[in-house]
């Protein structure tokens, strides 16, 4: 049997590389422009390498794809923050965390290349 799915449940929502895209309601709980990491990558992406940029579009994976680079992320730099604590417990908190962060960035934008 073939399940109906109501176009109401999906509004029309420009992204921020002026592409129109259909997002349900679920996908609307978290903005995109909101997730840090997923944002930097794709603006590593569209800086440095356009054509894998275009064919994640024309995928209509972009959204889920920022998503994904995000999530992996956060927990890449929670992980390298509590193992940066552990080994380094004289140092300045905020000083470990931009540590993390750059270390986040740096592994994060390679491995989605």
């Amino acid at each position: 049997m073939i399940e109906k799915i109501s176009l109401l449940d999906f509004k029309l929502r420009k992204g921020l590389d002026a592409v129109l895209y259909y997002t349900s309601q679920e996908e609307n709980k978290k903005d995109i422009k909101d997730l840090h990491y997923g944002q930097i990558w794709k603006k590593y992406l569209i800086e440095n390498n356009k054509e894998k940029m275009i064919d994640i579009i024309m995928k209509g994976s972009l959204n889920n794809k920022i998503r994904e680079v995000d999530k992996i992320a956060i927990n890449y730099k929670n992980n390298t923050l509590n193992d940066l604590i552990e080994k380094n417990k004289n140092k300045n908190i905020t000083i470990l965390n931009n540590i993390a962060e750059e270390m986040t960035i740096k592994n994060i934008i390679e491995k989605f290349i």
